[in-house]
């Protein structure tokens, strides 16, 4: 550039700067600019960005555009003194725009104004969203006022938190006053989400004008009431202090259309200490009037109220609501409060002149009344007092107190547990209980004397005739709670909308935290086992944390499982409500009842299972891993009725107070001691094993039953361990033969009777522990011995000369446990048995490990899970160990790689290959997860399994499901075949996937490839190629779902021979023909005949050569405009060339907008040219000085 266009672009410059100075300070004179944020354009897609307190004032010179507050702005916030401290905040008037305040908070707010006092004065259709503010103090006068909005007339508020701020009006008008709003106007309002923890207070001289609401003062401001609002989700913790209609929530509901408040929960104090009795003040709603109506659902107060009760006139308190005079629903809520007043008040609504539904809600509410003598108190448990319109309840209860402190009154004082007052225009044919589902458990006191708590109970002269509700029942305490309330409240849904709880009233699942209840079955959550039994299907398991539970349960469905924490934390407390602790009065089979303590109680049996005599049999169900203890009762658990397949596994027998007669009881008979000679049932295959019985006096066992095994028991009482009469009862023809019984591998203690046989036959009692190692003490045994006595005939030898360990061990582990190195491995290697080899994973990375099997373990007797160096209770409790194997990479960038592993196991610990499956030991959440794991192999002596993992730790090989000795049922084989097996690279080759064993065609079998996985079709075939040289080892493990033995097969894929010349041809694409400079596109490479991806191909760039990846892409960006032509390299020996042509375009100027339209030649700069055709433009007034600024900012970044 020569010196003289220098000098020219240099004044011409220059020139420009001093016609914007000149601008400048001409808009600045006249104040027609707008003084907005100097970051953004405040559109949606460009918002203004708040960064100090200036930022945050400039909102009101743009009210309708879009912010986002970019940090926290507190005291210490340049622009604190000036904007907030010197005369307060001046709130912002007619926000319609967007303020988002992405999580951030705007601390010591400081607002004092006569207006509408907040920090948005007014809101017209705004929203404010993701803000917190915090510490703010708002003083208002004679207008609306609040911290976020005065008056709000449309608009949302959403995920909004008022923390620590107070506000304070001096209130001569009927306007609101709320924590986060004072009033809503003529249009709808949202408020989603919002929470507010503060205090309000408003004095005013004019008694009952004010509205005061801890989130909103007043709901429909206007004369015609407005359209409602909303309130979802929402919170206040507050203290509210005042006269005139107060609400925890919000004062005064006057809008002409629906107003619904869903969600919400309220706490805090509220208190009238001012003015006239003539008020309305309620938990979240001092008053409903108008035209609209009014719906809350799921919604709660806890808290106090407390109103002044020394003046005249009607005052009225409720829970929910004060007073309503509109169309109500209340549903899903509750209160737990303490409300004092003078006049009409009730736990949930304290008057209802109207339409009035509440539905599955309760109340345990304190009513006082107090005052002159010449208040007329009205106090009910729901409702204060129905002084006209309808009111339907259903689902509801009341608990709590109502007391009258009104001594010597001069009107009469009306108290009820459900409803106070009820007038004789509304009759009780205007109330209706619906189903007769509406109880209560209160006491009414007047006077310091109790009252029929049914109501109305009454003091003072002039009573009116007595009306109470006779569809509603007093239960008691213990009818109310825990899981008593499942058939004493029947109409109550305990599984969707009501929980029952361990020594407490029934809670809403709405109000609660779920994950405090502590029964689960999956993901649904109950406050009792009952409540839980009570809504599980088939299969499920209900899964018990540690605790106490005063409970009987009757177990009626199919496949259950119940399952408590341990017996050593899990206590069952019997009450008496049913035959035992556990009961069980008709068949479904597969129920098992697993870890618990299960104490009588006031029951005669921990556990009862049995129908009437003759009737369907119950089946298949086990007690495992408990302790149960006897109570008053003759028998700690009666098996009677018809039944089989009952197994006691791994439990303890025991007694808290003294000895009980017989322990465990096998009958024929309806209930312990009935029907002998009625018993039809054989009670057959019955299983008691690893048992111990402590405490028992007559028998410990009394087995009536044709056919069982009693094995692994431990005995330890003066009385009989085992007895086994000579018939199923007495007076029928059910007899008992010792050959369809085994006693095996107990432990009997010494000087007490081991085994009594009344049967015919003889008994197999042979492998025992009699208590001493000579063997029993019986006339058939010549030693001198101490050992137990045997009376019948009975077969004793061989006997056991120790203890027995009843410890239930699993299956040894062997060191002939081994893993395969060839299927470590992607690619084919030697497949022998090592102690340590390299894994290559299914990602790039290599790395060394080290394979320890379990002769590595502490020792390689037998083990229990509990000694391997993980806790492997997260393992199936019905899985048995069979090995376990440590895989620790030395390179821990493999840690978390993926790779296929096989395990050689020893066919002699395995009763079922099938049932085999591999689990590993998840570092990061601390418990084992299941791997896919597939049988693909066996031999004489060992199977071999395959999965597949994600990385390496402790590999468990477990059996998840004992079954009968013998030959394992081993599934059909597979075969993988390919129509060739030496295929080129790019040459299609077909695989063949068929059953060895019919030689029917497998469809949508699985098939690993390297790289890949295809499914064969329906006629068992698939197409494929490789687009590498080398042996490619591929397996098959058939259709999901189904069980085969897998097949693997090995190809040798080659160097395409290509004669005279010819080549495979390629495919070379781009995701978009047309880019721009700087913008990636991606660059895909693959063979035309198959359209396989083709890797490791060069391609040739303009500038530069790249590569393409496994799988034949590669992302590129261009910097340079024009058709630009892109190759793969020359051709190889293999491949064709190809190329393709691409359209690279200028990026769009950086100025953007109208000052772009300077950039005459799209190179991305201003030249001095077109910087002269710019200011051209503003002296004709075709461009402002904003956008000439911008031309003169890009000029000046281009010299």
């Amino acid at each position: 550039m020569s010196s003289d266009y220098r000098v020219k672009a240099r004044a011409l410059f220059l020139a420009v700067m001093m016609v914007l100075s000149v601008v400048a300070m001409t808009t600045a004179f006249t104040g027609n600019a707008a003084a907005v944020p100097d970051e953004g354009s405040g559109t949606a897609e460009d918002p203004y960005l708040i960064d100090d307190w200036a930022d945050l004032d400039a909102v009101r010179d743009d009210p309708g555009a879009n912010y986002e507050l970019a940090s926290d702005l507190d005291e210490d916030t340049t622009g604190y003194r000036e904007v907030v401290e010197s005369d307060g905040f001046d709130p912002i008037s007619g926000f319609s725009g967007t303020l988002d305040g992405q999580g951030n908070t705007i601390n010591d707010l400081q607002v004092d104004s006569s207006g509408h006092a907040a920090l948005f004065g007014t809101i017209n259709g705004g929203v404010v969203e993701d803000l917190t503010i915090d510490g703010a103090s708002v003083t208002g006068g004679t207008d609306t006022t609040g911290v976020v909005a005065g008056l709000m007339d449309g608009g949302t508020l959403s995920d909004v938190t008022v923390t620590g701020s107070s506000v304070e009006a001096d209130n001569n008008l009927a306007f609101g006053g709320g924590l986060v709003v004072g009033a809503t106007f003529s249009k709808s309002v949202k408020l989603e989400r919002v929470d507010a923890d503060g205090s309000i207070t408003v004095t005013t001289s004019n008694d009952d004008a004010s509205r005061i609401g801890g989130l909103v003062g007043k709901i429909g401001l206007t004369s015609v009431g407005g359209p409602g609002a909303s309130i979802t989700d929402s919170s206040a913790n507050v203290e509210v202090d005042g006269n005139g209609a107060q609400g925890g929530l919000v004062g005064v509901i006057g809008a002409a259309g629906t107003t619904t408040i869903t969600g919400t929960t309220v706490s805090g104090k509220i208190t009238q200490n001012t003015g006239s009795i003539g008020d309305n003040h309620g938990g979240l709603v001092g008053l409903a009037k108008g035209s609209g109506t009014l719906r809350i659902e799921r919604s709660e107060f806890t808290g106090s109220l407390n109103l002044n009760t020394d003046g005249n006139g009607a005052n009225e308190a409720g829970g929910i609501i004060g007073y309503t005079t509109i169309e109500t629903t209340i549903t899903e809520s509750a209160t737990d409060a303490s409300l004092s007043f003078a006049n009409n008040g009730g736990g949930i609504v304290g008057r209802s002149t109207a339409s009035l539904t509440i539905t599955d809600s309760y109340s345990d509410a304190r009513l006082e009344v107090e005052g002159p003598k010449t208040a007329a108190g009205r106090a009910g448990g729901v409702i204060g007092a129905i002084t006209g319109g309808s009111v339907t309840l259903e689902n509801t209860y009341a608990t709590g107190s109502a007391e009258s402190l009104i001594d010597d009154p001069e009107t009469a004082n009306v108290f009820g547990g459900v409803t106070g007052l009820l007038e004789d225009e509304v009759g009780s044919e205007g109330i209706t209980v619906v189903d007769q589902s509406v109880y209560y458990d209160s006491t009414v006191e007047i006077n310091g004397e109790s009252a029929d708590a049914r109501g109305p109970g009454q003091s003072g002269p002039d009573q009116p005739a007595k009306k109470s509700l006779s569809d509603v029942e007093s239960l008691s305490s213990n009818d109310l709670q825990g899981s008593a309330p499942i058939d004493t409240m029947s109409e109550f849904d305990f599984g969707r909308i009501w929980t029952t709880q361990e020594n407490d009233y029934p809670e809403l699942r709405a109000l609660v935290d779920e994950d405090t209840l502590p029964v689960s079955i999956g993901d649904r959550r109950y406050g009792t086992i009952s409540s839980a039994v009570t809504n599980a299907n088939s299969g499920d398991t209900i899964q018990v944390e540690s605790g106490t539970y005063t409970e009987d349960i009757k177990l009626g469905t199919d496949d259950l499982t119940l399952s408590g924490a341990g017996a050593k934390s899990t206590t069952l407390v019997g009450q008496g409500t049913q035959p035992a602790t556990v009961f069980i009065p008709s068949n479904h089979p597969g129920i098992t009842v697993t870890g618990f303590r299960i104490e009588a109680g006031s029951n005669d049996n921990a556990v009862d299972t049995a129908t009437g005599a003759g009737s369907t049999e119950i089946t298949d169900v086990t007690f495992s891993k408990n302790t149960l203890v006897a109570g008053s009762g003759e028998v700690t658990a009666f098996i009677g009725g018809d039944h089989e397949e009952i197994t006691f596994d791994q439990n303890t027998f025991t007694s808290s107070a003294g000895d009980v007669g017989k322990h465990l009881f096998f009958g024929g008979q309806s209930s312990y001691g009935s029907g002998l000679a009625s018993a039809t049932s054989e009670s057959s295959q019955n299983v008691v094993t690893n048992n111990d019985f402590d405490s028992y006096s007559t028998n410990a066992i009394e087995f009536e039953a044709r056919h069982g095994t009693i094995s692994r028991n431990s005995f330890a009482a003066s009385g009989t361990a085992i007895a086994i009469p000579g018939a199923v009862g007495a007076g029928n023809n059910i007899n008992i033969d010792g050959a369809d019984i085994t006693v095996s591998e107990n432990n009997f203690p010494a000087g007490a009777t081991g085994v009594d046989f009344a049967g015919s036959g003889t008994l197999d009692a042979t492998l025992n522990w009699w208590g001493d190692a000579n063997g029993p003490s019986t006339a058939a045994n010549p030693a001198q011995t101490s050992g137990a006595s045997i009376t019948g005939s009975v077969e004793f030898e061989p006997w056991a000369d120790a203890q027995i360990n009843t410890d239930n061990p699993d299956p040894s582990f062997t060191s002939a446990d081994q893993i395969s190195d060839g299927s470590t491995t992607v690619d084919e290697t030697d497949s022998s048995t090592v102690s340590s080899t390299t894994i290559q994973s299914n990602t790039d990375e290599d790395g060394s490990v080290t394979v320890s099997v379990s002769d590595e373990l502490p020792d390689t007797g037998s083990q229990s899970k509990d000694d391997l160096e993980e806790d492997v209770s997260t393992v199936d409790e019905s899985a048995e160990v069979v090995s376990a194997v440590e895989i620790d990479p030395s390179d821990t960038e493999i840690e978390s790689s993926s790779a296929t592993l096989e395990f050689t196991l020893s066919r002699s610990n395995i009763d079922d290959p099938a049932n085999i499956r591999v689990v590993r030991f998840n570092d990061n959440t601390g418990s084992f997860e299941s791997l896919s794991t597939s049988w693909i192999d066996t031999t004489a002596a060992s199977f071999i399994v395959q999965t597949q993992t994600d990385g390496f730790s402790l590999f468990t090989i477990v059996e998840t499901a004992e079954t009968t000795a013998g030959d394992p049922v081993e599934p059909d084989p597979l075969s993988l075949t390919a129509d060739s097996d030496t295929v080129a690279v790019g040459e299609n080759v077909t695989l063949s996937v068929t059953n060895d064993a019919t030689n029917d065609p497998v469809a949508n079998a699985t098939v690993d490839l390297p790289n890949r996985t295809v499914q064969t079709n329906t006629n068992g075939t698939v197409s494929v190629s490789f687009t590498t040289s080398g042996d490619k080892r591929l397996i098959t493990t058939g259709a999901p779902g189904a069980e085969y033995l897998a097949d693997t097969l090995t190809l040798t894929v080659v160097e395409a021979d290509m004669p005279n010349g010819s080549l495979i041809p390629l495919n070379l694409t781009a995701d978009s023909n047309t880019v721009v400079v700087g913008e990636n596109v991606t660059l895909t490479l693959s063979n035309t005949n198959t359209s396989e991806p083709v890797a490791g191909i060069p391609i040739a760039l303009p500038n530069r050569t790249v590569q393409t990846g496994a799988d034949g892409t590669v992302t590129v960006a261009f910097e340079t405009t024009g058709n630009l032509t892109v190759e793969t390299a020359a051709p190889t020996d293999t491949y064709e060339q190809d190329s393709i042509t691409l359209s690279v375009e200028r990026a769009e100027s950086p100025l953007g907008g109208t000052a772009g339209e300077y950039d005459d030649d799209g190179d991305g700069t201003i030249t001095a040219s077109e910087l002269g055709d710019a200011v051209n433009a503003f002296g004709q007034g075709n461009l402002t000085a904003a956008e000439l600024g911008d031309v003169v900012t890009a000029f000046g970044q281009s010299q």
